[in-house]
């Protein structure tokens, strides 16, 4: 291995949360788990059942950085919502309508994919908890064209339409990994990360 690819191969590892499924194991349990990349960056994730809605926010050193929400409907089915369209959610502000956001200042760092990780993994365990046998299925919709190949690259099927394009994730065993990046990575940073997915 040249020393360029054992350096390209060491930063992919130090971005990787170790054991993304014990990761949510623990935040369904605790209702708070620690997430610790490489570079012994970390975050804590805080997980919120209200009713059907299922809020996971995720904070550093105490501030929020982003959330994701999602509501259990029936037959397995979660969507990817706020819980109003008209006031935002406390750990980001101006999100009205928002299902998954990341504050601006923290963005460009893989935390929106690590978001939708955790929101996966956790219909899942709501998914198996409940005892569903019907098809497991989690909808986005109002994508955003920024959002869009985040969507495509976690296996979400997508539908685009005259005015709402929407997302369907239906593998209910399958989490995929959690990589977060070291502060505000680089363009080529970015584009390593999307194409290792």
């Amino acid at each position: 291995m040249s020393y360029l690819a054992a350096v390209e191969h060491a930063m992919k590892e130090k971005e990787k949360v170790a054991d993304t499924q014990g990761v949510i194991d623990i935040l369904w349990q605790d209702k708070k788990a620690q997430l610790v990349n490489g570079f012994g960056e970390r975050y804590e994730a805080r997980f919120t059942r209200i009713g059907e809605y299922l809020d996971i926010t995720l904070s550093q050193e105490s501030i929020p950085v982003g959330f994701v929400t999602l509501i259990s409907e029936n037959d397995g089915k979660y969507s990817i919502v706020n819980d109003s369209n008209t006031s935002p959610h406390p750990a980001v502000t101006n999100t009205p309508g928002h299902g998954l956001a990341v504050r601006e200042e923290f963005r460009k760092r893989g935390l929106g994919s690590a978001l939708l990780s955790l929101g996966i993994g956790i219909a899942q365990k709501d998914f198996k908890e409940k005892g569903e046998v019907g098809e497991f299925k989690i909808l986005a919709t109002d994508v955003t064209e920024s959002g869009l190949g985040c969507y495509k690259n976690f296996g979400f099927q997508i539908k685009e339409g005259m005015t709402v394009t929407e997302g369907y994730y239906l593998d209910k065993d399958h989490v995929p990994g959690i990589k977060i990046l070291r502060g505000k990575a680089s363009f080529w940073g970015r584009l390593k990360k999307r194409l290792s997915v």
